[in-house]
């Protein structure tokens, strides 16, 4: 869950695009002691939510708070739990980095590493349908409904556990 949708932006990119390119990078002359951004999709974090909710069908947070007011409640909580012995689970350092842009331009990678980015729309399915489908392997509970999506064959209705 996330309490409110913070200002910034930031760029995805599916691991999948990632590992070729690194690979690339390995074993190129040209890449030989040069560094590389490779990222993709950049975009404010508010459209990240707005996609998400439409690949996974699951509502997204919809209240935005400014930076200053969302960093001060955050600090002030971080500060009296901390003298209680128990710290928040927000630092507000990382309240901070949400509100800059970390956007990325991939152009020197493309070029010289091949490196190539699939929509985020397929990177989303993906991992939604891989949470529905494995999510109890990382703490997740039993039951993480797949992402409706016509990417994919619709699945047989299945009976649930009592």
């Amino acid at each position: 869950r996330v309490p409110y949708v913070p200002a910034g932006g930031l760029s995805l990119v599916d691991v999948r695009d990632l590992a070729p390119a690194v690979l690339s990078a390995m074993h190129s002359k040209e890449a030989e002691g040069r560094g590389f951004c490779l990222g993709a999709n950049n975009m404010p974090i508010i459209d990240f939510f707005r996609h998400l909710e439409t690949v996974s069908g699951v509502p997204r947070c919809r209240t935005w708070v400014p930076y200053v007011l969302g960093w001060s409640v955050i600090a002030a909580l971080h500060k009296v739990t901390s003298a209680l012995g128990k710290p928040y689970h927000v630092d507000p350092v990382l309240v901070e980095m949400a509100n800059h842009y970390w956007y990325v331009d991939a152009t020197s990678a493309e070029r010289v590493l091949g490196f190539r980015a699939r929509p985020l729309p397929e990177t989303l399915h993906d991992t939604c349908a891989y949470i529905a489908a494995d999510g109890h392997r990382m703490g997740l509970p039993y039951g993480v409904p797949p992402p409706p999506s016509p990417l994919t064959q619709p699945r047989p209705p299945t009976m649930s556990k009592l």
